[in-house]
């Protein structure tokens, strides 16, 4: 397996993809919406709320005792800042397991279908390379540019929220150790299982709208690994990271079976 051919498709996909406006602008603005704009809503709400608890504020207080590390971590503020922190951080859960998972879908979908549909996979497989060293180059063309966008996302939603909640906290909420954990494990693991499903989906696929609505069922596998993230994640941290290395399993074998059954393809057509 040569990186430099992998890196070379890695980039021709990515500039062919990225020339688009329509998923230039999408790869844009659906995470700055959903990880900035949306947040601020559902945040400014809770800290409005804090100023005048009520018993729903107390009821979230008393939910907030049965996750052991927020318990651990701050359950000696009061029960109107426990809810602040509380809602920032099941909000924080909801968007870096959506965007990962959501915002590689269509080209990934592309990938190889798109391939297909443009009749220039015959090109391809004429060219001095390897069936996993293709199936590589797109998976890394759908996965890494979401990947740098979920990052870069993180790093003006913690500067973001810190800003609006730090006249409320009196201190710098974010990041603590469960908002690096899920940025810089669980969420890239997430997107990475999405991208490989979608991938194997899009081989097997005749045509860009077939890959698009199949991967749709598709990644729904993904969402019972992230519900599950998202309960451990509240409960324990750390029991998260066994489900994301069985998610990161996953993804491998997810891999294998594209790169053999796309492999078995080819030689279908080169005959």
């Amino acid at each position: 397996m040569r990186l430099p051919i992998i890196f070379t498709l890695l980039r021709k996909d990515i500039e062919d993809t990225y020339r688009s406006r329509r998923i230039l602008f999408s790869t844009i603005g659906f995470p700055l919406f959903m990880g900035i704009i949306f947040p601020t809503f559902i945040i400014v709400s809770s800290l409005i709320d804090s100023s005048n608890p009520d018993e729903d504020i107390k009821d979230l207080a008393r939910l907030f005792q049965l996750f052991p590390y927020f318990a651990r971590t701050y359950g000696h503020l009061p029960v109107e800042h426990q809810a602040i922190v509380l809602s920032v951080f099941l909000i924080v859960f909801f968007v870096f397991l959506l965007i990962p998972t959501s915002l590689p879908l269509f080209v990934a979908a592309d990938s190889i279908a798109g391939e297909k549909e443009r009749k220039t996979l015959e090109v391809m497989l004429a060219a001095p390379i390897t069936t996993a060293e293709y199936v590589l180059g797109k998976v890394f063309a759908a996965w890494l540019p979401s990947l740098v966008v979920t990052l870069l996302i993180a790093l003006l939603q913690v500067a973001w929220i810190d800003f609006i909640t730090y006249p409320v906290l009196k201190f710098m909420l974010l990041p603590d150790f469960i908002y690096l954990l899920l940025v810089f494990l669980v969420s890239p693991i997430a997107g990475l299982l999405a991208v490989t499903i979608t991938t194997f989906i899009s081989s097997r696929s005749s045509t860009v709208r077939e890959a698009e609505q199949l991967s749709g069922f598709g990644v729904l596998l993904v969402y019972p690994l992230v519900g599950g993230q998202i309960i451990l994640f509240l409960l324990e941290p750390l029991y998260a990271v066994g489900i994301a290395v069985m998610a990161l399993l996953l993804a491998l074998i997810f891999l294998k079976i594209s790169i053999e059954a796309f492999e078995g393809e080819s030689i279908l057509r080169k005959l």
